[in-house]
Order: structure tokens, then sequence, then C-alpha cells
């Protein structure tokens, strides 16, 4: 008697702190579909239960993606496995309040339609983005920085990511915000005047400093996204000599490198004979020697390290993680695994919902 077996089916999650991304693949890796929302599900920055929405919303996007473009592929199939990579998934208290989430839905709640899950912190599927390692250091420089890194034994460490008024030293929103502070001290008289000022009202659409308070204290909250924007000022060749932009790029790298000692010390992974390095983030694509210089800074820590700027999206690399665990591979200590969740009983809405996009 022949039986007809499904094809597996995988779900990868990257919820950022500005972004959420999906991407549905199957067993092989070949991906079937992707979603993007234009908004994070950081369980710091916002309500369980807003994480919770964020992550049902990209998932069913990306599924009905899938379903319009592989009409093979039913769209009630299970997911043989999810994982998700959370930032804001930094201490036992974030496990403890996510899986306390979990366990107190109604018993009727969707939780993806899935076989098993997996929460993960962000940096490890940004790790697995660039490596096949069950190890190694994951550094993230874009709108906000973090550092993470796991070692061979499943432990892990974070340094940085604490958001923008605790932490994100060295990031693209801590870089804009220097630049406007060094708009504010020329307009005050306490700097000479330089070409910063005019390139950042400029980026802004701006026609004085007196408007940036405007801008800044008039918004609905603090525009993060946007200060972290105008970090790619720094690429405008007229800024190339400028010291008081130098000053900034400086204190940008040793942030960044001083985030990276703490996880090495702490993790004491100076004495690994081969260091997977996994860099990523919009800083890295900067012009000028900014990423030469963060990873001139690692060699010199780390004469070791192998530097990986990954071709994979962070999702793509929880969709590895999966399959490495299938093949044995332990995930780290705050690994949150949650098997046969309940299934989901509402058909997933329309691709082309507001502030989601799919492609494959």
């Amino acid at each position: 008697m022949l039986s007809t077996l499904t094809p597996q089916l995988y779900l990868g999650i990257d919820a950022g702190g500005s972004h959420t991304e999906a991407v549905i693949t199957d067993e092989s890796g070949f991906i079937l579909a992707r979603s993007l929302l234009n908004y994070g599900a950081n369980p710091h920055n916002v309500s369980p239960v807003h994480t919770y929405e964020a992550l049902l919303k990209v998932a069913n996007s990306a599924r009905a993606s899938m379903h319009m473009k592989h009409k093979d592929r039913a769209l009630d199939q299970n997911f043989d496995q999810v994982c998700v990579g959370m930032s804001g998934f930094d201490s036992p208290s974030d496990v403890s309040r996510i899986r306390s989430f979990i366990q107190k839905l109604d018993k009727d709640s969707p939780v993806f339609n899935c076989k098993k899950i997996s929460f993960v912190h962000n940096g490890l599927i940004t790790l697995k983005s660039g490596t096949e390692k069950n190890y190694g250091v994951s550094i993230t420089i874009g709108t906000g920085a973090h550092c993470y890194g796991v070692a061979g034994d499943g432990r892990e460490a974070t340094a940085g990511g604490w958001g923008h008024l605790l932490g994100d030293q060295g990031s693209g929103y801590w870089i804009g915000r220097s630049l406007l502070r060094q708009v504010m001290r020329e307009y005050d008289g306490r700097s000479a005047k330089t070409p910063i000022t005019d390139k950042v009202l400029a980026a802004l659409a701006l026609k004085s400093p007196e408007e940036l308070i405007g801008w800044i204290y008039a918004s609905e909250g603090l525009p993060v996204r946007e200060i972290a924007q105008l970090s790619y000022v720094v690429n405008d060749p007229a800024l190339m000599h400028s010291l008081e932009l130098s000053k900034i790029i400086n204190e940008s790298v040793a942030d960044i490198v001083d985030a990276y000692k703490t996880i090495i010390s702490r993790l004491d992974l100076k004495k690994s004979n081969h260091l997977p390095v996994v860099i990523a983030g919009g800083l890295m694509k900067m012009k000028g020697s900014y990423a030469e210089r963060v990873m001139q800074e690692i060699r010199n820590i780390t004469p070791q390290a192998d530097i990986i700027l990954p071709t994979m999206t962070p999702s793509q690399g929880a969709i590895r993680l999966i399959q490495s665990s299938q093949h044995g591979d332990v995930l780290p200590h705050s690994a949150l695994t949650i098997i046969n969740p309940q299934p989901m009983p509402n058909p997933p809405p329309k691709v082309g919902s507001r502030s989601t996009t799919s492609n494959a």
C-alpha cells in the first residue's frame, strides 16, 4: 500500500526591535515565502500581547503568501517546527515571562499551528545566519546594537541591546543622536560651526536647528528609527575630514569593541582555536573605514576569529538552527521550547494587509 508523505514545513522568525520578519522553507531550506512587518516585537518595548500579535501576523502573512505561490502547500498545513529569535530575550525573567504568557493563553488561542516552537535570543539566529557552528559571537550594529556569544557547552552571554535609553551604545541611533547633539552645540556656540549642521538639517528637510526641537519632542514617541537613519550622514564626502565626526565614529567603534571584549571574557572564548564572529547590521555597509576598523579591532583581540559578513537574513538563520537541532545540536541554556502548542482555529488573513509585505 502506497502512502504519501507530506513535505516538512519550517518557519523562522526574526523578532527585532524595529521590524519583524518571517521566512517559510521546506526541509532543504528552500525559501517558499517571506513576510515583513515594519515594526518590531521586542518584549522589552511592547507588551507580551503585542509581541504575540505581531508574531502571529507575520507568520500568517507568510503562510498566505506561500499558498498563493505554491498551491501544492495546503493553507492549513502544520509547521513541523518554528524558531523565533527575539530581541528582548536576554534574561531568565524574559524567558519566564514568555513561558507564562503562552501557558495562560486560552485553549482556543492560536499558537502558529505548529508541532514544536522554540524561542531563542535573536543574537543566536544572527550567528547561525553566518555559520553552521554551534558556538561563536554575533554582533549586530543597526538601529540598535548588541553583542551575543554562546560557548560550545551552551553557556550564553550578552552585552548591550538594552534599548535606546539604557543601551545601544555605538548603534545607528547612538550615532544619529550624537550628530544631533553636535548640531545643538554648534548652534549654542559651544562648538565651532562645521558642515555637520547643514548636512543633518538637509537630511531631515529642516531649515534651522530651532526646528529640531519640534521634530524631536512634538512627535508621538521618540523618532528612534529616523534618528538612526541620520547615521548615514557619515557617508557624505564633505565630512570626510571632520574632526567632530571622527570623534563620534571613534566612540562608536570603541563601544562595539568593548561589548565584544566583555563577551569574550565572560565565556572565555580566547581559548577557542577557531572562533566564528558574525557581524550584521546596516552600519557595516557604511562607506569609509568603519567596517574595517571594527573588524581589525576584533582581530587584535582574537587573532583566531573567523569574521563573517552574512548573506543570509537572521530569519534564515532561525531555519538553519532548526535544521542543526534536528541533527543533534543542543539549543543554548536560555532556549524555550514548547511541544504541540494549541492549533490555530482561524484562517490566515489575506496577503497585502497594511504594514505587511510578502514575497518569496
